[in-house]
């Protein structure tokens, strides 16, 4: 059961209690009428107990991440409670057989609060984007030390995590998280999921580097490091526009907890990997070829690595 559809069990509940026959509800707290309130709070605390959201995929509504993706009024940029958890994760779905695991990067793009109600705390409902219609959603009730994690695709739910520790949300761990049920054209499709919270794709650290990266005016180039949506280029997609385009794309391929690399093609035989520090922000070119590829990055793949474009994550 949702947190929306809880409201819903409530007022059930409370219409039960009014239909008590007046007599059971005398100043002297009859056995008719006690016995009607432990009913009613059983049936809520049942409710409670049931989950913040159910298992079965079919009785759940429609993803919430998707709904606010693409409401027309936009979720607010952010929540005070669980601040932390507004950052990017990272999700690797695999599957049984020899298909290649599906990674994935969820950007955080926006949160909403529900108010306190007789029943339930108040709550907040953070949804992050991915590609190809996926979405994440985070749900945590007020002060609450762990969250409801959840997968949609589309406008359906397609992976019930169940509640996860914030701390650990945010560790940068790898979290076992569960099974997924992905809709596919030959049918539904059971995988494992693995989740990870990138906290440096959202850190000032990145952003640092990023205008480390920035070439100066007087170059004529204009550098790129994000897309319209204000997310970091990632991976080796094509990141030139051919001819003499004064428009310099660089594209993250590869982060550690120490450094961030980037990817670029000033010219339409030319490959450029620049290593910009998260300490100190220098920036070092460490590849420059005709082309570039993931075995030029192999050995820069060494310690803890946050993001790699030739791995599944």
């Amino acid at each position: 059961m949702s947190h929306a559809e809880k409201p819903f069990v409530v007022l059930a509940v409370l219409a039960a209690l009014v239909a008590i026959p007046a007599a059971a509800q005398s100043t002297g707290r009859d056995e008719g009428f006690d016995a009607a309130v432990s009913q009613a709070r059983a049936a809520v605390s049942q409710s409670l107990v049931d989950g913040a959201l159910p298992k079965a995929f079919g009785a759940r509504p429609r993803s919430a991440t998707a709904l606010a993706l693409a409401s027309e009024q936009k979720p607010a940029a952010s929540c005070s409670d669980a601040k932390e958890l507004e950052i990017a994760y990272a999700m690797t779905i695999s599957f049984t057989g020899e298909r290649k695991p599906q990674p994935m990067t969820f950007f955080y793009a926006g949160c909403r609060e529900e108010p306190r109600n007789d029943y339930l705390p108040p709550y907040t409902e953070r949804s992050y984007k991915g590609s190809d219609g996926y979405g994440l959603t985070i749900v945590t009730d007020e002060s609450a030390e762990s969250s409801e994690v959840l997968l949609s695709q589309g406008q359906d739910w397609a992976g019930d995590f169940g509640k996860i520790a914030n701390a650990k949300l945010v560790s940068g761990e790898t979290i076992a998280a569960g099974e997924v049920s992905l809709k596919e054209a030959a049918g539904a499709v059971k995988a494992q999921a693995k989740l990870r919270g990138m906290p440096l794709l959202s850190s000032p650290q990145l952003q640092a580097c990023e205008a480390a990266l920035a070439t100066p005016p007087s170059s004529g180039m204009h550098t790129v490091t994000r897309d319209a949506q204000g997310h970091p280029n990632m991976g080796y997609a094509p990141a030139y526009g051919g001819g003499h385009s004064s428009t310099l794309v660089m594209s993250l391929v590869l982060l550690t907890d120490e450094a961030a690399y980037y990817y670029s093609e000033d010219c339409d035989i030319c490959a450029d990997v620049d290593k910009c520090d998260l300490k100190t922000h220098a920036v070092k070119n460490v590849v420059h070829a005709h082309t570039a590829d993931c075995s030029d990055m192999k050995p820069y793949t060494k310690g803890n690595i946050v993001y790699d474009a030739c791995a599944a994550q």
